[in-house]
């Protein structure tokens, strides 16, 4: 019989897996009710936090295949864009200084218990205006490996071994970071009307 890992493995190769896997996900927005949870299985998840242990425990404990979740290992480094950081309690403002003007961001953190949520309040891409600044700040990225995050990637896939996966997350399309964080879906919609080229370079 093949692992749970192999199994998984199959689904993403896109051959047929020997059975149909089934996987959970927890994390502090997203985490099982305690109520009428199990004393033992409350007792393995503990306090969920972020990129915690939590979700091995969770599918150990229902029998369930591990699909778990890690950032990638890596940090960035910039040369010509400075970063100026404010909180007021759960308001967050930065300020990206870049060659081609600043542009600046605000976020308000709403907390329900251990669930927190991010919520922007001012988008730093607010026109046409703002897209050579935003450019440059990516322009200027240099990805660094981050060896702390290798050591946690090799920890956690010891911890899961064979009874599933790891993978790593990282931002999301250009597309889909427009309308989630850098714009709004009514900035970018006036983009794509009113500066086409400028948006897709």
């Amino acid at each position: 019989m093949i692992t749970r890992r192999e199994n998984l493995l199959k689904v993403f190769r896109g051959e047929r897996p020997d059975w149909i896997p089934i996987a959970g996900h927890v994390d502090p927005y997203n985490q099982p009710s305690r109520e009428g949870m199990g004393a033992e299985l409350a007792e393995a998840m503990g306090v969920v936090e972020w990129c915690d242990e939590s979700t091995v425990a969770f599918s150990r404990h229902l029998g369930i295949d591990v699909m778990d979740f890690l950032g990638a290992p890596v940090h960035v480094r910039r040369r010509n864009v400075s970063l100026e950081r404010t909180e007021d309690s759960d308001t967050h403002t930065t300020v990206w200084h870049t060659p081609h003007g600043d542009l600046r961001e605000v976020v308000r953190t709403c907390r329900a218990g251990h669930a927190v949520s991010s919520n922007w309040i001012e988008h730093p891409v607010k026109g046409p205006g703002d897209i050579e600044a935003f450019a440059s700040i990516f322009e200027d990225e240099m990805i660094e490996t981050d060896d702390e995050g290798l050591e946690r990637i090799a920890r956690r896939r010891a911890l899961i071994g064979d009874d599933g996966m790891l993978m790593l997350f990282v931002e999301g399309t250009p597309l889909g970071m427009m309308y989630r964080t850098y714009s709004g879906v009514a900035t970018l919609a006036y983009l794509w009307a009113d500066a086409p080229r400028a948006l897709a370079d």
